[in-house]
């Protein structure tokens, strides 16, 4: 089993990843001390960087993203490595020498090696011991398809997530999928609100989605107006810049979350009816 993971997690350290606009930030400062251009400089950061300010630089593309936490579930489900063997799994990382490809703004492509600190911050934030309980696991495994199944169990490897949350969110999202289609956004959601909560009675949590569906129509009412000057003096200073101007994907950002907040909601309804 640890050979399998030490294989699927060296294959997602190796995945061309983009570079993000806070690395490009960070960059645009080193450049002004090291010369060169960014892409120069991110080829060489190993080499001119303490251990410390490459695992700043580089942490927003060796955080793991939910579909990178995702891959490994099916292998957690039934096994969960020890402290020893996440020391092997390390170990057997940094010793490979592997590199990745960085892919700037502009379409270039930047080889660089992964270095140990960019492998430790990725392995432990994979939270691979923090798996559910197998029992839990199982549990959804009939309810969901494989793709939600995956993301589910990743999700409750999530810090916060004690064993009394991992049992509340699958039993929850049990409860969800025989009533509603459920996607990634949901769980997300549903993962994101129980974390949030410290009272778990369904009476408490119903009032709280409740108050958070509230607060999300807002926000989506307030992203399809457009840019608004609270100000006319402000509004005067800008020149009206964007006055009006509705952010398309602002807006289909604050739908979605308002839509699996709305699902939410109505799931605990009928959760506390069971």
């Amino acid at each position: 089993m640890l050979n399998q993971l030490t294989t699927q997690i060296s294959a997602l350290l190796s995945r061309p990843r983009s570079v993000k606009p806070q690395t490009e930030r960070q960059v645009t400062q080193y450049i002004q001390e090291h010369g060169g251009d960014a892409a120069g400089f991110l080829a060489r950061a190993a080499e001119l960087l303490e251990e410390h300010e490459l695992e700043i630089l580089f942490a927003p593309e060796f955080t793991p993203t939910l579909e990178e936490q995702a891959a490994v579930s099916d292998l957690l489900a039934s096994w969960r490595p020890t402290s020893a063997d996440l020391e092997k799994l390390n170990a057997d990382l940094c010793a490979a020498k592997a590199q990745t490809i960085l892919q700037m703004p502009d379409g270039a492509e930047v080889k660089i090696p992964l270095h140990e600190v960019m492998i430790s911050r990725f392995v432990k934030l994979m939270r691979l011991d923090q798996a559910p309980d197998f029992k839990i696991a199982s549990s959804l495994q009939d309810t969901l398809p494989s793709e939600l199944y995956q993301a589910a169990l990743a999700l409750m490897r999530q810090r916060g997530f004690t064993l009394a949350r991992q049992t509340w969110f699958a039993s929850f999202v049990a409860h969800l999928a025989r009533r509603h289609p459920l996607n990634t956004n949901m769980l997300a959601a549903a993962a994101q609100f129980i974390l949030a909560q410290t009272d778990t009675a369904t009476p408490a949590l119903l009032a709280a989605a409740q108050e958070l569906v509230r607060a999300a129509k807002g926000s989506a009412e307030y992203a399809q107006a457009g840019r608004v000057y609270w100000s006319p003096d402000v509004a005067q200073h800008h020149q009206y810049r964007g006055q009006g101007r509705v952010d398309q994907a602002l807006v289909k950002q604050k739908l979605e979350e308002l839509a699996a907040l709305e699902a939410i909601a109505a799931g605990l309804e009928t959760y506390e009816k069971r």
